[in-house]
């Protein structure tokens, strides 16, 4: 065998250990466990607010919704960071003596 004949056979053993190399991090790349490390669930602030009065025909009115509206501009949304929990008297003031939590709807 000639010098060249045994380089050119080296050269092709070091090209099938480089495709073999690859194929086998190609098999334990997908091999291996593929999930979605999920972060924990938000948890979603409550907010309550208990007013003397009858509940207004539109809660964006006026000061009721400025609140809201403030919220949105700071970057918070309704239902996925906090949720309101609106409560009226409708004019009884023995709902304020019964306490906010009782008069749920």
């Amino acid at each position: 065998m000639s010098l060249t004949n045994i380089r050119s056979g080296q050269a092709a053993v070091q090209a099938a250990w480089k495709r073999r190399r690859v194929l086998m991090l190609g098999a334990c790349a997908l091999a291996a466990p593929l999930h979605a490390v999920a972060q924990p669930a938000k948890k979603v602030l409550r907010i309550g607010f208990l007013a003397i009065g009858a509940r207004p025909a539109s809660l964006s009115a006026d000061a009721l919704g400025g609140f809201a509206k403030g919220m949105r501009e700071l970057g918070y949304a309704e239902g996925r960071d906090y949720v309101i929990e609106w409560r009226f008297t409708e004019g009884k003031q023995e709902a304020f003596a019964r306490g906010p939590l009782s008069s749920r709807k």
